[in-house]
């Protein structure tokens, strides 16, 4: 629009398509009033954009939300020039201007400035960003605010906050069941009551939390739910295994799992329960035996998978699954019981071939200190040598067989030689025999083997309370 057309618009009393009343600015135009052009220009922009958000606010399907308002992670919230402001006094202020609650997480004061974050809540963020030089501070200046999205805030506890940190694990941890329950862990109440903010997807946290975690003596299940945890964030839980914390169960439910490979990062451990519930991972499958069979090729003495009973659910609905399984399934060709007749489903020669077959798909690879889930508490296991590279021994308790499977020399089985004979067997007790031959480290020539292990049901599934190896050159 030229200079003159302007001028006499203006001696005109137009608006240049204005109404009198600017809402998006909150004030009252005065038209007959001269406005320069640099004011006649941000308001004809601020008018565009008011329309624009209008009609996108009007295009939008029923239910849809924008994608500010979907947004979900974290904020940064900044307010300048604060502090001689107490938390108490500066979160008060800001709380009696707003209507939507929030949740202040690790509260600090940097340099003359005091910071907080949110979690998941753009309207508490959008809103506290709209209190920008609204609201008055020291020497009656008002406050600047700056709230930004972020990502995952790494931070580093000292010393003190550490020793809080400490305390607070050891009360959720559980002596009784050697369970440590970190769900939801930087919403405990005492973190956030002493200004501790300590999210357990920070790399830097989660290193600090483990070194603590490698204190308590003995750890057979631990919690992680809850706490955004991505595929990457789980790769530091391998130094978590040693012969007093063998994980047998794992819950990683409600996090930001988003692919199957995080096995990898887990699969160090013997495993017999993992909840994968409420994680982007557990959508890319559509049916259950392909789920279960993928999860076992890396946890094969799995047991529980999102509170499903697996070793029941396969014998019932997955025999095919099983028996494509590694594994010498195929090569226990015959099976004869003595005794008792078959039992009801609490025990089953179904379920005892699973068993074996996780079993002897686990022996000859590196992962073998895993099987130490398969034995009870208290098993004893007699090993009876004629084999000069390895000597007659007898094994008390689960913590001295773990020694075993450690230092017993590698093993190839040949799975081909493989007879089975089932003993007895009853709804709680069996007892079988395993026989063929393997080669052995250090032996130049196959040795015959007679593995009979007494099995018992235990928890939700199978395991061995006595054993009797025996071993010796291939006559």
């Amino acid at each position: 629009m030229g200079r003159k057309r302007r001028k006499r618009n203006v001696q005109a009393g137009g608006s240049e398509g204005f109404e009198p009343v600017d809402e998006m600015m909150a004030l009252e135009i005065d038209k007959s009033k001269r406005y320069d052009a640099k004011t006649r220009s941000k308001m004809k922009k601020l008018r565009k954009k008011s329309r624009k958000d209008h009609k996108s606010h009007h295009n939008r399907e029923p239910g849809q939300k924008s994608e500010e308002t979907k947004y979900k992670g974290w904020h940064q919230v900044r307010v300048m020039n604060a502090e001689t402001l107490s938390k108490t006094f500066l979160l008060e202020t800001i709380g009696n201007y707003m209507e939507t609650s929030f949740q202040v997480l690790g509260f600090h004061k940097i340099g003359n400035s005091s910071s907080f974050y949110l979690e998941d809540n753009h309207e508490a963020a959008d809103a506290i960003q709209q209190l920008n030089n609204r609201l008055p501070g020291p020497d009656s200046q008002m406050l600047k605010i700056v709230v930004k999205k972020c990502g995952t805030p790494d931070i580093l506890l000292n010393l003190e906050q550490l020793q809080v940190l400490k305390n607070v694990m050891a009360q959720r941890y559980d002596v009784v069941k050697n369970l440590l329950d970190l769900t939801s862990f930087h919403h405990d109440n005492t973190l956030v009551n002493n200004d501790i903010f300590a999210p357990l997807c920070s790399a830097p946290i989660m290193k600090q939390v483990l070194r603590i975690i490698r204190e308590i003596p003995v750890l057979k299940a631990l919690s992680l739910s809850r706490n955004r945890l991505r595929n990457g964030d789980l790769k530091v839980l391998n130094s978590l295994q040693t012969a007093s914390k063998q994980l047998t169960a794992l819950n990683l439910e409600h996090n930001e799992i988003s692919d199957i490979s995080v096995l990898k990062y887990i699969k160090t451990f013997p495993l017999e329960e993992l909840s994968l519930q409420h994680n982007k991972v557990v959508n890319n499958f559509k049916e259950p035996l392909k789920y279960i069979e993928i999860v076992r090729k890396d946890l094969p003495l799995l047991k529980i998978l999102d509170e499903v009973n697996i070793v029941q659910y396969l014998a019932e609905n997955g025999e095919q699954v099983v028996k494509n399984m590694p594994g010498p399934s195929n090569h226990l060709p015959s099976t004869s019981v003595e005794g008792k007749d078959h039992p009801n489903q609490n025990l089953s020669e179904s379920l005892l071939r699973t068993f074996l077959d996780q079993y002897y798909g686990v022996i000859d690879t590196e992962n073998r200190g895993a099987l130490i889930a398969a034995y009870t508490p208290e098993a004893v296991l007699s090993l009876q040598s004629k084999i000069d590279q390895v000597s007659s021994q007898v094994f008390h308790t689960q913590s001295n067989i773990a020694k075993l499977l450690q230092t017993f020399p590698a093993t190839k089985h040949i799975h081909e030689t493989f007879s089975l004979n089932v003993i007895s067997l009853n709804k709680e007790e069996a007892k079988v025999q395993v026989k063929g031959k393997c080669m052995l480290a250090g032996h130049e020539k196959c040795v015959a083997f007679s593995r009979t292990m007494f099995i018992v049901t235990y928890g939700a599934g199978l395991c061995c309370r006595e054993e009797i190896l025996e071993i010796q050159p291939q006559s």
